[in-house]
């Protein structure tokens, strides 16, 4: 459950893999660099690193809870923002081990909502797209790509849809902004970790659970209709 960790392992281990690759001679590069690669690494891993960066991780969840304390609305509203944006470098899974540690420390999490706020955004701009395209390819990669952006798997609508024609995506990063801002106004939290799509509604029962449920609607509806009348072209067919 750990991200921060590795990718500083990763880095170092750059360094340290070219320093030996120069210092090892050819004919011995193929067994010797992997192996002294990683007798140097694994220690400096185990020892140093990986405490470090658990460390790290647990004040980066420190400081969210700081945020989302002072200012609900507005650490939800970037959260949401950038979700999607994360989901384009795969960086998104470096959330995760954030809810982890915020659910073992404090029993909940609220960096859940404004992900499934972004995640149900994109899908309603990509059902949009399905409404209104007359491309029967277009049409089929839509609407199948808009569901399983509302269970939770958005790359297929971002890539292959909203992305592709820019203006969608732009219009559901701005409506889960909106979202995921109302979503922290409420307090809305999970209480526990789950896929991040309509199936985890059961886990946001509680404190601000209503307020949660308009914010994803608003989410959908929003990106859809908005991106109905100003995201899609049909000379784009």
């Amino acid at each position: 459950s750990t991200v921060i960790p590795i990718i500083l392992s990763v880095w170092l281990l750059s360094y340290v893999y070219r320093f030996v690759e120069k210092i090892v001679p050819d004919m011995l590069k193929v067994l010797v660099v992997p192996m002294l690669t990683l007798l140097i690494m694994v220690p400096v891993q185990l020892i140093a690193i990986g405490p470090f960066g658990s460390y790290v991780g647990t004040w980066i969840a420190e400081g969210l809870d700081i945020l989302f304390a002072k200012s609900g609305i507005v650490a939800g509203a970037l959260l949401g923002f950038f979700r999607p944006i994360l989901v384009m470098f795969g960086m998104h899974y470096s959330i995760m081990p954030m809810q982890v540690q915020q659910v073992a420390d404090t029993g909940f999490t609220v960096l859940t909502a404004s992900a499934l706020a972004a995640n149900i955004a994109q899908g309603g701009a990509a059902f949009a797209v399905f409404l209104k395209t007359r491309n029967k390819t277009m049409k089929a990669a839509a609407g199948s790509s808009s569901l399983t952006a509302v269970f939770g798997i958005t790359e297929p609508a971002i890539y292959g849809v909203n992305l592709k024609y820019k203006k969608p995506f732009y219009i559901a990063v701005g409506c889960a902004a909106v979202s995921g801002g109302i979503a922290g106004f409420v307090n809305a939290a999970a209480l526990a970790g789950g896929p991040v799509g309509v199936l985890s509604f059961p886990l946001f029962f509680g404190e601000g659970f209503v307020g949660f449920c308009i914010a994803m609607v608003f989410a959908f509806v929003a990106s859809a209709v908005l991106t109905y009348l100003f995201g899609y072209d049909r000379s784009n067919d």
